[in-house]
């Protein structure tokens, strides 16, 4: 589990330049949930802060076939998230999302 997030980590960072570009002005947020409901997620970032990021009903959710992963993340999974800027919102387009052993 831990090679998985660290390669994931490493291949986000890697494209990070390119797919803000890509997304025309999107970002990436990585780290763990922190909370969850119909309408938004907050990740615990890797550099301690906290993120908000609108969700939708075209927002698509990627499970890691791990640990029995399924649906939508929840409170303590580790997630990789595309997002779309719109002035200061943050909105997910795509949300990838393992669960921690023993979950």
């Amino acid at each position: 589990m831990a090679k998985f997030i660290i390669g994931l980590l490493v291949s986000c960072l890697a494209a990070a330049g390119t797919a803000a570009w890509a997304h025309g002005g999107g970002e990436h947020v990585l780290g763990m949930v922190t909370a969850i409901d119909g309408g938004h997620i907050e990740v615990k970032t890797l550099k301690g802060g906290t993120v908000s990021v609108r969700l939708t009903d075209k927002t698509q959710y990627r499970a890691k076939d791990e640990a029995g992963a399924q649906g939508r993340p929840q409170v303590g999974d580790r997630v990789v998230i595309e997002t779309t800027k719109d002035g200061e919102t943050l909105t997910a387009t795509e949300v990838r999302f393992a669960r921690p052993k023993g979950k």
